[in-house]
C-alpha cells in the first residue's frame, strides 16, 4: 500500500498528522528568537604588511604578488583579495562560511610568517575582522558651542544611563573636550631648586593615593585608620610637598604651574555642521 492510498483509507490520521506538523511549526515560530543585530562572526581575515619606501606598483609586483600565492594555499578559502598602497599591501582572505575561524587564523599566520624576514617587509599584523565589535547604534549629542558641557553630559549622564539598559555592554564617547589637570613643570626652577623629573612625579603620585592604616582597637571598639589621598582642588595638588631645599619645603606650586586644560583631541565630531560629542553603543 503505498501513500496515497494510505491517505484515501485513513483520512482522519491522515488529517490529524497535518494538524499536529502545523501545530509544532506555530509552536516553534512562536518559540522562534528575533535579534536585530544577531552574533555574526565573519569568515574574513586580514593581513597588514608594512613595508620600507616603495610606490604601490613596486609593492604590487614585489609584495602583493608573493602574499597572494601565500594565501590561496589555505584550506577554505574562498577568495583573496590585495590592495597595494603606499608602504604597506593588505590582503583580505575570505573563508567558507563554516570554516573553523580559529584554525584559519592560525594557518594564515603560518602562512606569511617567511614574509617577515623580507627586506622589503618591514612588520606583519594579522587580525580577523569581528563585526560584533562595530557599533551597533551612533548617536549625537549637540545643541550647544561649549564641547566641555557637551561632553560632560555624555560622560556622566547619557553614558551610565546606556550601559544601564539590557543588552548593552558598552558606550564610548567620542569627540569634545575632555578636562585634564596639567602641571607645566618650569625647568630652570627645577634645576634651580636641585630636582627632577621623576620626584615630581613621585609626589604627585604620593599626594592622591588612599592608603589603609589598619586597624586600633579601643575597648570595645575597632577603627579603621585610613589615609585620603584625594585631592578635591587645584589648590592642594599646587601644596603638594616635592622635596626640601635645606629645612624649607618646596612645594608644587614653586616650579610649575598646575591648571585646568583639556585633552588634545583624537577626534572631532560634527552633525549637520554643528560641533557635536558622540556615543558609540555596543551591544
Amino acid at each position: 500500500m503505498n501513500i496515497s492510498q494510505f491517505a484515501v483509507r485513513s483520512p482522519t490520521k491522515v488529517a490529524m498528522l497535518f494538524l499536529g506538523i502545523v501545530l509544532l511549526g506555530w509552536i516553534s515560530l512562536r518559540r522562534l528568537p528575533i535579534n536585530l543585530f544577531p552574533d555574526l562572526r565573519s569568515p574574513r581575515i586580514t593581513v597588514v604588511l608594512t613595508t620600507t619606501a616603495l610606490s604601490p606598483e613596486e609593492i604590487e609586483r614585489r609584495v602583493s604578488r608573493q602574499l597572494e600565492r601565500s594565501l590561496v594555499t589555505i584550506r577554505d578559502v574562498r577568495d583573496v583579495m590585495t590592495i597595494s598602497r603606499d608602504e604597506s599591501a593588505v590582503g583580505i582572505v575570505e573563508f567558507d562560511w563554516n570554516a573553523d575561524m580559529d584554525f584559519a587564523l592560525l594557518d594564515v599566520k603560518k602562512a606569511v610568517a617567511d614574509m617577515a624576514n623580507d627586506d622589503d617587509v618591514e612588520d606583519v599584523t594579522v587580525y580577523r575582522y569581528d563585526p560584533n565589535a562595530m557599533p551597533i547604534l551612533t548617536l549625537a549629542v549637540w545643541g550647544s558651542d561649549d564641547l566641555e558641557a557637551l561632553y560632560r553630559l555624555a560622560f556622566e549622564s547619557l553614558k551610565p544611563d546606556l550601559e544601564r539598559l539590557e543588552g548593552v555592554a558598552a558606550a564610548r564617547v567620542t569627540g569634545g573636550l575632555e578636562p585634564e589637570v596639567r602641571v607645566a613643570v618650569d625647568e630652570s626652577l627645577l634645576l634651580h631648586y636641585g630636582f627632577d623629573m621623576p620626584e615630581v612625579i613621585s609626589a604627585i603620585r604620593r599626594s592622591t593615593v588612599n592608603a589603609s592604616g589598619g586597624w586600633v582597637e579601643t575597648g570595645s571598639e575597632q577603627l579603621l585608620l585610613k589615609s585620603v589621598g584625594e585631592l578635591q582642588s587645584l589648590d592642594q595638588l599646587g601644596l603638594t610637598v616635592v622635596g626640601y631645599k635645606g629645612q624649607n619645603p618646596v612645594f608644587l606650586d614653586d616650579i610649575a604651574r598646575v591648571e585646568i586644560a583639556y585633552k588634545e583631541a583624537e577626534s572631532i565630531v560634527r552633525f549637520n555642521g554643528h560641533p557635536a560629542v558622540g556615543l558609540s553603543i555596543h551591544k
